[in-house]
């Protein structure tokens, strides 16, 4: 596996895991 690709993996797993946070927030709050 590359550089490039582990980055990339990095970061999409980290933007899925912020997205993952937010949406339990958005549901305590309702």
């Amino acid at each position: 596996m590359d550089e490039v690709a582990r980055k990339q993996l990095r970061d999409f797993l980290a933007g899925f895991a912020g997205l993952a946070h937010t949406s339990g927030k958005l549901a305590k709050l309702e």
